[in-house]
């Protein structure tokens, strides 16, 4: 039968091929006979097709972003060992066995250079891209920073270890924002732009003088928890995929461009040349020749 356009919310019709449909949200979606939609995401995810492929897109990347980050728990513990040893004796130029290499003669004399030197392998194992495919900027920030080493002096090497520490925490509480902000918004269109702000305002780690010259880095304990700073920006992250976001503009002209002030910053920011976008309030957009369009 044929859909009725005036039909109230919740309306269940009968289909041609003798399924059925339920209208949700102004929109007609496949469900059961009792108007449940059979193909309803998870989550806040919209039931249109096209936002339901943003919504799956989003968190397909979060799995692949949570796997590569389990795969690097490893690390920890052969930090801690290297940093613990490394607090009991020296190493660096100069120290226990002179310029040469210290490798086997440091490790006869000390047990704790031994320690070190076992836990730095497994550290540059750990942090070392794993699988195939496209390496994340995760995974290419810890790999390049290299691995504690028995020729580097202690500031260097704490360094090294907060630095992975600091990137390990930075990137799980990412991902946590990444779950909060799709569940929120049914994508994840404009998330990496805000957590980018977060970023600017609360660095995981910096880098201060120590007591006798030079500078180490250390964990930024003053740092906001990302849930407690975007409640003091106005509330829980949001962007161009919420249901708020854009607000309602203006049906454009027949010639399809609509002025940039109709479309808020943070939703043109999503916009690319000859790319749809489809955002939480149901409208489209595109750019051309670098303006911004409304497509419905």
């Amino acid at each position: 039968m044929p859909r009725p356009s005036a039909a109230p919310e919740n309306t269940v019709i009968q289909t041609p091929d003798g399924g059925y449909q339920v209208k949700r949200n102004g929109a007609w979606v496949a469900s059961n006979a009792q108007g449940q939609p059979t193909a309803a995401p998870l989550s806040g995810a919209p039931d249109t097709v096209g936002r339901r492929q943003e919504y799956m897109a989003g968190m397909k990347q979060i799995s692949t972003d949570l796997a590569r980050l389990r795969q690097t728990d490893a690390l920890e513990p052969s930090l801690d060992q290297f940093d613990t040893a490394n607090g009991r004796v020296a190493t660096g130029p100069g120290r226990v066995g002179g310029n040469i290499n210290p490798v086997n003669l440091l490790g006869n004399l000390d047990q704790n250079y031994n320690d070190m030197q076992a836990a730095a392998g497994r550290i540059q194992v750990a942090s070392a891209p794993q699988g195939q495919g496209a390496v994340s900027d995760f995974e290419r920030r810890l790999y390049a920073m290299g691995s504690p080493g028995l020729t580097n002096t202690g500031p260097t090497n704490r360094s090294i270890i907060t630095n992975m520490r600091a990137t390990r925490l930075e990137e799980a509480d990412r991902i946590a924002f990444m779950q909060d902000y799709i569940a929120r918004n049914g994508s994840l269109n404009g998330a990496d732009a805000q957590w980018r702000t977060y970023l600017q305002a609360n660095p995981y780690a910096a880098r201060k003088p120590i007591e006798g010259g030079g500078t180490q880095v250390f964990l930024n304990n003053r740092r906001t928890p990302w849930q407690q700073y975007f409640r003091s920006q106005g509330g829980a992250p949001t962007g161009p995929a919420s249901p708020t976001a854009p607000p309602t503009a203006p049906r454009p002209a027949a010639s399809g461009a609509t002025p940039q002030a109709a479309l808020p910053a943070a939703a043109r920011a999503q916009l690319r040349e000859g790319q749809n976008i489809t955002f939480g309030n149901g409208q489209t957009w595109t750019l051309r020749a670098g303006k911004p369009v409304r497509l419905r």
